[in-house]
């Protein structure tokens, strides 16, 4: 079964560390579950963002997020978890490094219409390891595609780290073209594909 917009903080925080497990290798999971747990919280809140996760007996098998922009989200986040957002800013601070990363991050959030790219945007999708190759994130993805279409949106972008070829194939088998490439982080090449929705 596909949740949309769940605000339960059981099935929260399973997306939460499902992110932190699947996606380990991006910038997000070095702020900590408890931020994640915020993020996914600010996500479905929003009137400009979905949050779609695959559950069977309260367990989340995988999830997909996604927006038409990210500002909205932004200040859920700021409302909703002030003290989370502290803690976090003071760990940066204490680290310049990651403090560095996360200011690209956040001044990548607000560059759709200087890279010339759509607004809306797949976010993050993950699936738990012992449930891959079950078609689980194609349905999702699916549904995310479905969710933009209902929003009247044309086309939205992804952006995946150069690395990540297992997440570029999936990208491409579902109809995504690459058509940029780009530095998310200071030398690292990230590459931005767009799906048309159709």
């Amino acid at each position: 079964m596909i949740l949309e917009n769940p605000l339960d903080e059981r099935i929260l925080r399973q997306v939460a560390k499902l992110h932190k497990e699947a996606i380990s290798t991006g910038f997000l999971p070095t702020l900590g579950e408890e931020f994640l747990f915020c993020l996914y919280k600010a996500i479905s809140l929003s009137d400009k963002a979905v949050l779609l996760v695959d559950v069977e007996n309260g367990e989340v098998r995988g999830f997909v997020a996604g927006s038409l922009e990210f500002e909205d989200i932004k200040r859920i986040l700021l409302k909703e978890c002030k003290y989370t957002l502290l803690k976090v800013l003071v760990k940066l601070l204490l680290n310049p490094k990651r403090l560095f990363k996360f200011l690209e991050t956040y001044r990548y959030t607000g560059q759709a219409e200087e890279l010339d790219l759509p607004p809306a945007e797949l976010l993050s999708i993950a699936v738990k390891p012992s449930y891959r190759k079950r078609g689980i994130a194609t349905n999702l993805y699916k549904a995310l595609t479905d969710y933009m279409e209902r929003w009247g949106v044309d086309k939205f972008k992804i952006v995946v780290g150069e690395k990540l070829q297992g997440a570029q194939k999936f990208y491409e088998k579902m109809g995504a073209k690459k058509v940029k490439e780009f530095e998310l982080h200071k030398g690292e090449k990230s590459f931005i594909y767009i799906q048309k929705v159709e």
